[in-house]
């Protein structure tokens, strides 16, 4: 009978795995696992036989190679029975690649034939497109002829009608002109008798004046001393120029002959609303002067503060109801100067031009002046005056909005 040394590596596997242990490694490593087993269970391994496993084996190899005879011989009939089936698809492939021929043969004829029938097809789509085509462009064209037609109609009734209105304009201008000549006759006739009265009138003002004086000098030896206690001194918060303010205040400052304590508590009191933040800056009495106070406004409050603020209202400056062309371009005139005083001639007259047009009120005016520009501020006053004389002349007879 084996003994534990003599097993292979397939029985000590065998036992092992009989024995639900690790069948894994090689034969040295089997041997002490299953030595191990053996001790564990109390088994001696040099009396420990293991017949019955032998023979369960070599009966498993008999079984094994009945089974071997019996696979190869299906095997062998499995073999011939394929090959007669390949020899039967070998000759349905012959039959079926015949008929594959003829259906080739059949499909590139009908494809021949429907290209010719297609070819006609198209031929007599594109025959009939152009047919169309040709149709359209001559209703179009048809079309667009008398609206050709009916555009020049109507553009020679808009052409007869504006020079109609150029006639007129033409005359109220006639009518402008004569009127301006006789008002420069009547002023050149009458300007030597204005004259004369302005004169006389100062003259006599001048008489009066001597003779007043006089019976002062007479009955107090001394000219009498102005009241000046309605007087009061100015107020500055911010809103008018700085340099207008300083010249009030020291025309106060003469008049009330005040020294420099009550100069200086005057100019303080007079600094109201958002201009008081300037006394913040005056933490300590001592620095606390006129001069100081004084220079401090003329700082926050200089031309560069006024600057901004003209040029906020020189943007925002359109004409006003009832405000004459002359007053308006007036103020125009004035803001400009005072945002651009060093700025070139030649772009102080383009943004006075500029701002003069967009702050009109009557369209009429401005579109005039859009469509007919000219060169200096002046010149675009006059204009202006000229076509706004001219429409409260024509009345409602000259309606920009007519048809």
């Amino acid at each position: 009978m084996p003994k534990l040394i003599d097993l292979s590596v397939r029985q000590l596997k065998k036992e092992l795995e009989a024995r639900q242990l690790l069948t894994k490694g090689n034969k040295s490593k089997l041997q002490a696992r299953l030595l191990q087993s053996m001790e564990a269970r109390g088994e001696n391994s040099e009396t420990y036989e293991f017949s019955d496993m032998v023979s369960k084996h070599d009966n498993e190899l008999q079984a094994l190679a009945v089974f071997d005879n019996e696979t190869r011989t299906a095997v062998s009939m499995g073999m011939t029975t394929l090959l007669s089936a390949i020899a039967g698809v070998q000759e349905s492939l012959i039959q079926n690649t015949a008929q594959v021929d003829d259906i080739q043969q059949r499909i590139a004829d009908d494809i021949v034939k429907n290209s010719a029938q297609l070819k006609e097809r198209v031929q007599d789509s594109a025959t009939l497109l152009e047919e169309r085509i040709q149709q359209n462009a001559l209703v179009m064209g048809e079309r667009a002829y008398a609206d050709l037609a009916k555009w020049r109609l109507n553009l020679s009734v808009h052409l007869k009608k504006l020079e109609e209105r150029l006639l007129h304009i033409e005359a109220i201008n006639g009518q402008l002109s004569a009127r301006q000549e006789k008002l420069e006759r009547g002023c050149q006739k009458n300007h030597p008798k204005v004259e004369n009265e302005i004169q006389a009138t100062d003259r006599n003002v001048n008489r009066h004046s001597i003779n007043v004086c006089g019976n002062e000098i007479l009955d107090n030896n001394l000219p009498k001393v102005v009241n000046t206690s309605h007087l009061s001194p100015p107020i500055f918060d911010g809103t008018m120029p700085i340099s207008i303010f300083k010249l009030q205040f020291e025309m106060s400052v003469k008049l009330y002959k005040w020294n420099d304590v009550e100069k200086l508590a005057a100019l303080v009191l007079a600094i109201k609303g958002p201009a008081t933040a300037i006394l913040q800056t005056f933490t300590n009495m001592t620095d606390l002067n006129y001069e100081a106070v004084m220079g401090e406004l003329e700082r926050r409050y200089g031309s560069e503060h006024w600057r901004q603020i003209n040029n906020m209202q020189l943007v925002n400056r359109v004409q006003k109801p009832n405000e004459t062309i002359l007053d308006y371009a007036n103020d125009i005139e004035r803001l400009s100067n005072l945002v651009y005083a060093n700025s070139s001639k030649d772009l102080l007259e383009t943004i006075k031009i500029e701002s003069f047009i967009r702050g009109l009120r009557d369209c009429e005016i401005k579109l005039a002046m859009y469509s007919m520009p000219k060169s200096t501020f002046m010149e675009t006053l006059s204009y202006a005056i000229t076509r706004k004389v001219a429409l409260d002349l024509a009345g409602p007879e000259l309606n920009c909005n007519d048809n």
